[in-house]
């Protein structure tokens, strides 16, 4: 498909896709936020109405940070909606392979 609408205003040279702020920014808030409620370590009791905001509000800053850190750089223009998407799925998929998968031998060999 060729059309001369489409206005070029250069290729970059540099990678894009994923967008590594935004995979980052997943994994590292997802896999704070997966070992602070969710190890094997004690338990916090749930059935308070202060743990319960506690953890919904630890749960809400996590996607909330994950969000904006994507936004900001679809705002700025450097990457697209796929590429953050993208990249937020891979982030996703790493923080919880290190919890499940790796976190026990990990802390186990330290």
């Amino acid at each position: 498909m060729v059309t001369d609408k489409i206005t070029v205003y250069g290729c970059s040279g540099e990678y894009g896709n994923p967008s590594g702020h935004s995979l980052f920014a997943a994994a590292f808030n997802i896999f704070f936020f997966l070992d602070l409620f969710h190890s094997n370590r004690d338990q916090p009791d749930f059935s308070t109405l202060k743990a319960k905001l506690i953890y919904a509000g630890a749960l809400l800053l996590a996607i909330s940070l994950t969000f904006l850190i994507g936004f900001a750089r679809f705002y700025v223009g450097v990457h697209t909606l796929n590429q953050i998407v993208y990249g937020w799925q891979i982030g996703l998929h790493i923080a919880l392979y290190f919890h499940i998968c790796l976190r026990e031998p990990v802390i186990k060999h330290i």
